[in-house]
């Protein structure tokens, strides 16, 4: 594990080094990010892990550098890989329009403004799907704090606040019907 560290780090010292003597640095963003979830699991404090869909398989590191952004700031406004596409597209100009069936939206005013920056996306909110038989086969929606998952087999939900509870503890279901029906209706 170490050794992977060391040679991610080493990498990305070289990718910075060949962007500086091209004279393009402060012109260049830098991203840093994961497929998802570190490992099967336990994954530090966070429940789960890959292959399955609570926050330690869906939360990723993801770190930008760049002109406009504050160096050493930290943004807890959800986003998704998703909004990657549209990110690029705004940050390039392009006289082209993306098709209107995209998930996400440009992630430039959270880069910009931090926790006051917004991201403008045609849904709401992130729904999962995991059909996978291997592991329990989830639906899941992430809308504002809350996280709703519903077992595709057996209907079983949990809710949980995952601002206040990131580590999944406390299952709300029974205790929060109402916000989880407007959730599963969302979905």
């Amino acid at each position: 594990y170490a050794a992977m560290l060391e040679e991610v780090d080493e990498g990305l010292g070289a990718i910075l080094e060949a962007v500086k003597k091209t004279g393009q640095l402060d012109n260049t963003y830098i991203i840093y990010t994961s497929d998802n979830g570190g490992g099967l699991g336990p994954n530090g404090t966070l429940r789960g892990g890959k292959a399955n869909l609570y926050e330690g398989g869906l939360r990723i590191p993801f770190v930008v550098a760049g002109p406009g952004i504050e160096a050493g700031t930290q943004c807890d406004v959800p986003i998704n890989q998703w909004d990657l596409l549209p990110t690029l597209h705004d940050y390039a100009k392009s006289g082209k329009s993306l098709p209107k069936d995209l998930d996400g939206g440009s992630l430039r005013n959270v880069f910009e403004k931090g926790n006051q920056g917004k991201v403008k996306r045609p849904v709401e909110g992130f729904v999962y799907h995991y059909p996978c038989y291997f592991a329990s086969p989830l639906s899941v929606i992430r809308l504002g704090d809350y996280k709703l998952m519903e077992h595709i087999r057996t209907g079983e939900m949990k809710l949980y606040n995952v601002a206040n509870d990131y580590r999944e503890k406390n299952n709300l279901i029974e205790k929060e019907s109402e916000k989880a029906s407007q959730l599963r209706a969302v979905m």
